[in-house]
């Protein structure tokens, strides 16, 4: 395809539109503000499954930050060296007021030009002296900002190091803000043995859940108006439907389908029909869950996906027209097997957000899944 196809489905790639998560980005602007002298999202952890959008709010801490004149420092999980000397070395480079000197000599007919470079002084040893010195020299920006990816991988003992210079740093005055972002479940911020007083004491969203159905159709929708593309809202609440809330799995359908009509053709429903098998191919793998289903639990999976962030296990009874007593077994197999769990009495939930997606782009599911939507409000209206 000649067009530019203005879906990013690739994961760190920062979408066109944004689907969701305005409240944070505003937290994260008001928390920057070079104005305020300190504020609870300086310290700012993004927890959440993968696919959810973490990536793409640390992009927005960035460009936020980089406005406001804050010097950035990005690093991920782990990596060559520790985590500390990556951070001394990131603000280390470029030197503040490192430069050359060009001198030209002439001697009658002979020229020679020499570039002279000072020498590069050695980087600090400590993420405390790196910052000391760059907001003590004689340009420094309003505050260092230090964004962390990958936040599960990184080395514990590495991190407390870190947090514990941060939090140093913060007590004598200087402006500083931390914005990491990983897996849920994957830390143990609440353990003070693992993590620094700093990080444990961080403003947590400790569960980035699904986007809202309408803001992912927005988002479609929204995308292909960048490019001209128009769409009716037939379409755009099939692709939504399909997405199950997740911005990644809306970003993977919106490019197999573009890819597959172009930028000049009609994009029907039966367009995003033919391209959902791939889309769920490319889920299973970007995901990284585990789904493999019986039919019978498949079924019952299905049945949840019309309603978020949980749905009473009395509507899957109707919509399945079985017994709570034919459903119990597969109910707790489901949770044993990590794909459900039980947030409150007769409730269920996916444990993971894109398993919604994963089962919603199941080409095995999807007469049921269209059911699901269709039924699911009507039910619970009637319970």
């Amino acid at each position: 395809m000649d067009e530019v196809n203005p879906f990013r489905p690739g994961f760190g790639e920062y979408p066109v539109v944004r689907a969701g998560r305005h409240q944070i980005v505003a937290r994260l602007t008001q928390a920057l503000h070079p104005s305020l002298r300190s504020h609870p999202a300086r310290q700012l952890i993004l927890l959440g499954d993968r696919g959810i959008g973490k990536t793409v709010l640390l992009d927005d801490a960035h460009d936020i930050a980089v406005q406001y004149g804050w010097r950035v420092v990005e690093v991920a999980g782990p990596g060559e060296g520790s985590l500390s000397q990556r951070i001394v070395n990131e603000i280390w480079s470029p030197v503040p007021g490192e430069g050359s000197t060009s001198v030209s000599l002439s001697a009658g007919p002979v020229k020679a030009t020499h570039t002279w470079s000072p020498p590069r002084p050695e980087p600090p040893r400590s993420v405390r002296d790196a910052i000391t010195a760059i907001m003590s020299s004689d340009q420094p920006p309003c505050g260092v900002v230090i964004t962390l990816d990958e936040l599960h991988d990184a080395d514990p003992a590495e991190l407390k190091v870190v947090g514990n210079d941060l939090q140093l740093l913060k007590r004598r005055g200087f402006p500083v803000a931390f914005v990491a972002a990983g897996l849920a479940g994957r830390l143990e911020l609440a353990n003070p043995d693992r993590v620094s007083t700093f990080i444990s004491r961080a403003d947590i969203e400790s569960d980035l859940g699904l986007v809202d159905d309408a803001e992912i159709q927005a988002a479609f929708v929204d995308t292909l108006a960048t490019v001209g593309v128009g769409v009716s809202s037939e379409v755009a609440e099939y692709v939504t439907q399909r997405a199950g809330g997740l911005p990644y799995a809306m970003q993977v359908i919106g490019w197999h389908v573009v890819e597959r009509c172009g930028l000049d053709g009609t994009i029907t429903c039966d367009d995003v029909a033919e391209v959902i098998p791939d889309c769920h191919r490319r889920l299973l793998t970007g995901l990284q869950l585990p789904y493999a289903p019986s039919p019978g639990q498949a079924r019952f999976l299905a049945a949840m996906v019309g309603s978020t962030p949980w749905v009473r296990t009395s509507v899957i009874t109707q919509l399945l027209e079985r017994t709570p007593q034919q459903l119990a077994p597969i109910r707790s197999r489901l949770i044993k097997a990590g794909y459900v769990r039980s947030p409150g009495y007769g409730q269920v939930a996916y444990a993971a957000a894109g398993y919604r997606a994963l089962v919603a782009t199941d080409p095995t599911l999807q007469p049921l899944v269209t059911a699901a939507y269709q039924a699911i409000r009507l039910i619970e209206d009637e319970i």
